[in-house]
């Protein structure tokens, strides 16, 4: 049994992403790895600055909160789900989640110069960088489906191939094109 491994961050964007990884985990007899990553950045300093004012198990219990909301829209029956909370930045955190996985996948909520053509930190981050092929879901896919429409699907595209996110064949658009892994 291989690994999907998905990123969450409790966005619409991942609600999309969580419903693409748990068919194609249905589809293949994976099991399923929702992995949400939190982090204070350092280089704001604030660690430092807010020190032992902020209860840090909070923080942690509100990243732990997230987890289990996308837990539960994973409505695929059948598919056997673990849960990974890390503190480290997104990126990082993917990554290594995602070693000897069959793929990462994660949601865009295409926040740049040109909304919904440009990819996010992160998703561009583990599209460059991943050892697997990466499903990256466009921020509209995302926010226009119900879970109920997960079911139809497209699959992932051939190992070797990273998908960068078109919308063709799937009723969360079209099958993302892909590029060859690099």
């Amino acid at each position: 049994m291989g690994r999907i491994v998905v990123g969450v961050d409790g966005s619409p964007e991942s609600f999309g992403a969580v419903q693409w990884a748990a068919h194609e985990a249905a589809l293949r007899g994976d099991r399923l790895v929702l992995v949400h990553a939190w982090h204070l950045p350092a280089a704001l300093g604030l660690a430092d600055a807010v020190g032992e004012a902020v209860d840090w198990s909070f923080v942690e219990g509100v990243a732990r909160q997230t987890l289990d909301r996308s837990r539960e829209w994973v409505t695929e029956p059948g598919v056997e789900v673990e849960q990974v909370l890390i503190q480290d930045p997104p990126v990082q955190a993917l990554l290594e989640a995602a070693r000897g996985a069959e793929l990462l996948v994660v949601g865009t909520r295409g926040l740049g110069a040109v909304a919904g053509l440009v990819l996010g930190s992160v998703s561009k981050g583990v599209l460059h960088h991943a050892g697997c092929p990466v499903v990256v879901i466009p921020a509209q896919a995302s926010r226009e489906h119900a879970p109920a429409e997960s079911s139809n699907a497209a699959r992932a595209p051939a190992t070797g191939r990273r998908a960068v996110g078109s919308r063709e064949h799937s009723p969360l658009g079209p099958s993302p094109a892909t590029e060859p892994v690099t």
